[in-house]
């Protein structure tokens, strides 16, 4: 009897699972994968046991693979995995934390009291409303920030304050005058204008999104599409970072365990030299959404397992399916801005990791045939490792070893950034970084495949051997934290 019912769940539920994983069949390897697989992909549909009937919560726009209740292997295998990121520092203390809120409430008070100042300049009565917003995202807003990360900051603006007058300018002065601001460095010209500083030590990198209103009403409701109608694209960038961080947040079924599994994928991804949206790789939002796609599929997982599927899937992921949590919506408005859409030539990519908030875009958008070559042998040596883990052949330290990557290759390209001072060596390495991978994209071009197999980008800095010469003939002694390292390798 068991058996009839196991058998009958299994027909049931066979259309399923082939639709829920046809993105694996789109080359002959992924059919042959899925065919050797599929018992193991039965059990996870079906679960271990029959007679308990799990509700399968749809988050987003993904159905679960597997709801199993985690296994006492599961929970051992989780405290490793905490125990050894914290003896790596991955965790801010409770000291870092409340210096770190302290110092970013510090900055709203002098952002509002610069903001008052420019409305009582303009001589613009502001009654039960307030002048200015300020928001968090990125990993702060995730909750997922290490010691000595960066803070992402939007400022809310009025239809009144521009962002090239105001910001750019009586922003920028009014932060110069302020003790505690170090290193100011604007950047008007970016595809996401934004300036960036260090305040009491911390560094932020603000940016300005200028709403179609006269004022900020106290209780606005950022996620409302509305907001988004009669604002530049510049301002609607700024408030996609806002909406995409709380929609992730909004999509996970647990948020604790998410938090874990990112913290650990992102402090893999930098140890193995892979986290830098400037360079073709991933930046953290990429990132988080890879790891909250995965806790949609098995939302019951801890962070070990997490971890353990999360190299599973994307492992033998075809990257011509995109990654999408939330379905793609015109918006309320319609659509004055573009969507990311698979049918629109423009939007074709190596790599499409779609963001979960109107307007949708490809996060991943930077990857190169080369980048993504290296992001796809990562995923497999995560795998492997991940999987000894789980027979106790291998601990988590195995998985976070630094990349090898100075020894990796026969060829490499050292690029030289020397600057006169501080200020100006930030400007210049943030513009020659920039530039890199279409440096390596313009080789990939027109090198032969034969004679070039991939160019690896290294994006780590050394910044402890950073020194400053205005002597052009000086440079036999720079050190490599003034470069970027690249490498092509013809073997």
């Amino acid at each position: 009897m068991a058996s009839d019912l196991i058998k009958e769940k299994e027909e049931n539920l066979q259309p399923q699972l082939l639709q829920q994983l046809q993105i694996f069949t789109k080359n002959k390897r992924q059919k042959i994968f899925l065919e050797e697989n599929k018992k193991a992909f039965y059990k996870e549909i079906i679960g271990n046991s029959i007679s308990n009937q799990i509700n399968k919560k749809r988050f987003g726009a993904n159905s679960p693979l597997n709801v199993d209740p985690p296994t006492s292997i599961e929970f051992s295998q989780s405290k490793k995995l905490v125990k050894f990121m914290v003896s790596q520092n991955v965790f801010e203390t409770k000291e870092q934390m409340q210096e770190r809120q302290k110092v970013l409430n510090r900055l709203i008070e002098i952002i509002h009291f610069w903001a008052i100042n420019i409305t009582n300049q303009r001589q613009i009565a502001i009654e039960n409303e307030i002048v200015v917003k300020v928001y968090t995202f990125g990993s702060f807003k995730l909750a997922v920030q290490e010691p000595g990360a960066d803070i992402d900051l939007l400022l809310v603006a009025p239809k009144y304050m521009e962002l090239r007058k105001d910001f750019f300018e009586n922003f920028c002065l009014f932060l110069k005058a302020q003790p505690e601001v170090e290193q100011l460095l604007p950047i008007p010209n970016a595809n996401v204008p934004l300036i960036k500083m260090k305040f009491y030590s911390i560094q932020f990198d603000l940016l300005f999104s200028q709403l179609s209103y006269p004022s900020i009403p106290i209780n606005i409701d950022l996620f409302d599409d509305l907001h988004l109608r009669n604002i530049s694209k510049e301002s609607a960038f700024g408030l996609n970072g806002v909406r995409v961080s709380e929609n992730i947040l909004q999509l996970v079924p647990n948020i604790d365990n998410f938090r874990t599994a990112l913290r650990a994928i992102k402090y893999w991804a930098k140890k193995r030299g892979i986290y830098s949206n400037t360079l073709g790789y991933l930046g953290g939002v990429s990132w988080a959404i890879l790891v909250a796609f995965v806790c949609q599929l098995y939302p019951n997982a801890l962070p070990s397992k997490l971890i353990v599927k999360f190299f599973t899937v994307y492992k033998i992921w075809d990257w011509n399916c995109p990654i999408i949590l939330d379905k793609i919506t015109d918006g309320q408005i319609g659509s004055p801005y573009e969507v990311w859409n698979p049918k629109n030539p423009r939007n074709y990519f190596k790599m499409a990791v779609i963001t979960p908030a109107y307007p949708a875009m490809n996060s991943t958008h930077n990857v190169s045939p080369s980048t993504l070559a290296i992001l796809k042998d990562e995923f497999q040596r995560g795998f492997k490792i991940c999987k000894k883990i789980e027979q106790d052949i291998e601990q988590w330290i195995t998985l976070f070893q630094s990349s090898e990557f100075f020894q990796l290759y026969k060829f490499y390209i050292r690029i030289d950034i020397n600057a006169e001072n501080e200020a100006d060596f930030n400007f210049w390495f943030g513009f020659v970084e920039s530039r890199l991978r279409h440096f390596c994209r313009a080789l990939e071009n027109a090198i032969p495949t034969t004679c070039l197999e991939k160019i690896h980008l290294f994006p780590i800095k050394f910044e402890n051997q950073i020194h400053y010469n205005n002597n052009n003939n000086n440079n036999n002694n720079n050190n490599e934290n003034n470069n970027e390292n690249t490498n092509n390798n013809n073997e």
